[in-house]
């Protein structure tokens, strides 16, 4: 199983929303809007969500196991992680404060 994730936007001046990303799977199944969000125990993904009729929000897709979250998860976060970083250095060279 092999995963490679798209950061598509960071956002700096949300609450909570750290950054939006698209994840392939295997080269074959795309996942779109998995959320990168700062919580009370540190960042963790938001898998794609709508609201249902009652007004809480459902996951649309999720992993079935531990296993395929964590690495699905740790894929996520690095590229956000590197993302980040890879701002961070596009700031510096263009003279931007950071």
């Amino acid at each position: 199983m092999e995963f490679k994730a798209e950061i598509k936007r960071v956002f700096e001046d949300k609450d909570k929303l750290k950054a939006v990303a698209n994840v392939i799977w295997d080269g074959c199944f795309l996942i779109k809007n998995v959320r990168v969000v700062d919580g009370s125990k540190g960042l963790f993904i938001s898998m794609p969500s709508r609201r249902n009729v009652d007004g809480e929000f459902s996951e649309l897709c999720f992993p079935l196991t531990a296993e395929l979250r964590r690495e699905l998860s740790d894929t996520v976060l690095q590229a956000y992680k590197v993302a980040l970083e890879a701002s961070a250095g596009a700031e510096i060279e263009t003279g931007k404060e950071v």
